[in-house]
């Protein structure tokens, strides 16, 4: 599965970027703007750096792509 575009408003709300360790750790951009890329072959090397703790974005905060429905975190 590839990354979804999601939208800058999505990107602020939910993903919480800029938010430090609050911000998702499976949002990206791309060519395309603002993406989500949990569940797709991105997803095992963000999971390998959120267990090794070598990134900044911490949090998981939303169920990603189709539906996009809000942790209870976020």
């Amino acid at each position: 599965m590839s990354p979804k575009v999601i939208s800058t408003a999505q990107a602020e709300n939910v993903c919480k970027i800029g938010q430090g360790n609050q911000c998702c750790s499976y949002l990206i951009l791309d060519g395309d703007g603002w993406g989500c890329a949990k569940n797709s072959h991105f997803s095992p090397m963000i999971n390998q750096r959120r267990l090794e703790g070598t990134m900044t974005a911490m949090s998981d905060n939303c169920s990603g792509p189709p539906d996009f429905t809000p942790n209870q975190q976020t």
